[in-house]
């Protein structure tokens, strides 16, 4: 189970740079759903019976949010730079 999130964190972060490499703003709209999306896990991660895994799946879920924001970002910033 742990194996399969990583490898969707892992391959969100790479279409998101790449989306942020070729179109920027679009990479902003799917970047807006992505984050959509872990916030509802996020949410939910609170109903979860017991003290430590609703607190552990919420950090989990934020620090895969977070990545992909930077991922996204890092794409932004190159196509800024680019002489293109």
């Amino acid at each position: 189970m742990g194996l399969i999130a990583f490898v969707i964190v892992v391959i969100t972060c790479l279409v998101l740079f790449v989306l942020g490499l070729v179109m920027p703003r679009r990479s902003r709209k799917v970047e807006r759903r992505i984050n959509r999306a872990v916030f509802s896990g996020e949410n939910r991660s609170r109903r979860l019976p017991g003290r430590l895994v609703p607190k552990a799946l919420r950090k989990s879920l934020q620090k895969s949010r977070d990545l992909a924001d930077k991922s996204a970002d890092a794409g932004r910033d190159i196509r800024d730079k680019a002489p293109f």
